[in-house]
């Protein structure tokens, strides 16, 4: 396997090129040189499919999630082979007597890729933007892993699972839900509902999404802007060749 300093992708016909975080780990054996110690270099990865959108909030399909796992991660995450619900960026987790509030423990130090800091506030603008969806947003043709574990949304129109995100401190966040179900925290590993940079999503209007004949039209935040604080960085997406490049986040 060839490691990657910058990852760059490279596809053909309809394979769509990406970069896994798979070789992040193959930098570290090798014994090649870099800044880091580790070997420098291009991983090519062709997919089945181009993703149809960067920001995972919004996506359904596996090729989009393929990408975005490599981009972005979420409060908990999954240990490896299993559906046991692990650390991610946060360290820690526990439910209040009644189990309708989970306090969150984040790790600290860390940044999205833009240099925002991720912290209990970005957590709780994230929780308020995934809530605050209106018009094409707020359907499940959009939204669909939210309304498929979430529910509604703030315009009530339907209960949900999501109630309220307090910041307590820099590190420390409640997350009040309506009812007690045994999907919570676990579903907050998934994808969709990782950390974006609130920096970049207000930049680049990450809400604005519009309906445009049977289908619907994203933001720039969406196709060019995406904003994790995950191993890879987004560089760029070449339409014409379906080829999307990443680059190592050092």
């Amino acid at each position: 396997m060839t490691v990657t300093r910058t990852v760059a992708t490279l596809a053909t016909a309809s394979l769509v090129a990406l970069s896994l975080a798979s070789c992040a780990e193959s930098q570290r054996e090798s014994s090649g040189s870099g800044a880091s110690g580790g070997g420098g270099g291009t991983f090519t990865f062709g997919a089945a499919g181009a993703p149809k959108v960067f920001d995972p909030f919004y996506a359904t399909d596996g090729e989009t999630f393929r990408v975005s796992r490599q981009m972005f991660e979420g409060l908990v995450s999954f240990k490896p082979g299993s559906a046991d619900v692990a650390p991610g960026l946060a360290t820690e987790w526990k439910p209040s007597a009644d189990g309708l509030t989970w306090t969150f423990t984040l790790r600290e130090g860390v940044k999205f890729h833009d240099g925002t800091a991720f912290d209990a506030e970005a957590v709780c603008k994230n929780f308020t933007r995934m809530y605050s969806q209106t018009g094409a947003g707020a359907t499940a043709a959009v939204s669909q892993y939210w309304t498929d574990n979430f529910g509604g949304f703030a315009d009530k129109k339907a209960p949900s699972l999501f109630k309220s995100c307090t910041a307590k401190d820099a590190k420390t966040v409640d997350v009040a839900i309506s009812r007690v179900t045994s999907k919570f925290p676990a579903i907050l590993g998934l994808p969709s509902f990782s950390m974006q940079s609130p920096t970049a999503m207000d930049k680049y209007k990450a809400n604005d999404v519009k309906t445009q004949g049977e289908g619907f039209v994203f933001s720039d935040y969406a196709n060019k802007y995406p904003t994790g604080t995950g191993a890879f960085a987004f560089e760029s997406y070449d339409q014409a060749n379906k080829t999307v490049t990443l680059k190592r986040n050092d």
